[in-house]
């Protein structure tokens, strides 16, 4: 048996990235998957984000693991596209027993050059769209008095950035909300606590405006600007570090391990707060 068997969980921004490597692990431990998607590009977000069709292929490639699995569109910004998407999964599955907010978007600019939609495309996607998974996914919670919720932070939720100053806040943001709400659902066995990543090597990070933003230089090659890696990491000659790493934290997170912790965070950082 694996240390999900018999657990249903609900990711959102699960068609590709993080998203869906939490899905399959998750399924590969024994839990039934349902994943949510935006599944279409924003004009304040320069790299391609996920489409329909990488949600239908992550959502086989969940079943192929031997589990049951449902997909939906679903933006995370509005509400009632979340609430039917919590509704059928409860129709589907009868209960919800992880919750994990990972739906997330990266852009960079100076605070003061920031169009206004960009700042708002930031917020509602990363604060306000975890805020509204939960207060969809918590009745059903605190109806059976049990429940994992696990919010995606970063290291920006932790220390301050240049030319990011939109994310900081919305990461800031989710640790906020993470401490508030455990104390609120505590009294219903309910666990919510915030992973704090690094950059990871998906798409989010892994596209040609971070490598002009980290060589500080335009049309700048991965190759340039690993190097300034070195100023984020302890190890030598590592850059963007693997999704493997935070998925085991995260497993841990949702899994009965970590059935005294609650309101906290982890940061998977290669040692980038102690530096």
């Amino acid at each position: 048996m694996g240390k999900l068997t018999g657990k249903v969980a609900f990711i959102t921004g699960g068609a590709r990235g993080m998203g869906k490597e939490y899905a399959l692990k998750f399924a590969e431990e024994g839990a039934a998957i349902v994943i949510t998607d935006i599944a279409k590009n924003l004009q304040s977000v320069a790299y391609n984000m996920a489409d329909e069709s990488e949600l239908t292929k992550t959502v086989n490639d969940i079943k192929s693991r031997g589990v049951d699995a449902l997909g939906f569109i679903a933006d995370v910004r509005h509400s009632q596209e979340l609430k039917e998407a919590v509704q059928q999964t409860i129709e589907h599955f009868g209960k919800i027993d992880i919750l994990v907010t990972n739906a997330g978007i990266l852009s960079y600019n100076k605070l003061w050059e920031m169009p206004e939609d960009q700042w708002d495309d930031m917020l509602d996607i990363c604060l306000k769209g975890t805020w509204l998974t939960c207060k969809h996914v918590l009745p059903y919670m605190i109806e059976r008095q049990a429940g994992k919720i696990l919010c995606v932070s970063s290291v920006n939720g932790l220390r301050g950035g240049q030319n990011v100053g939109h994310y900081v806040a919305a990461k800031h943001g989710v640790l906020g909300l993470v401490k508030s709400m455990a104390m609120e659902v505590g009294p219903y066995n309910i666990h919510v606590n915030a992973i704090c990543p690094t950059a990871v090597d998906t798409t989010m990070a892994n596209n040609q405006a971070t490598y002009d933003r980290l060589a500080n230089k335009k049309g700048a090659t991965r190759k340039e600007a690993t190097p300034a890696f070195g100023n984020h990491h302890v190890f030598p000659n590592q850059d963007f570090i693997a999704p493997k790493d935070v998925i085991n934290a995260a497993l841990f997170l949702v899994s009965d391990d970590s059935n005294n912790i609650s309101g906290s965070h982890i940061a998977v950082d290669a040692g980038y707060l102690t530096m």
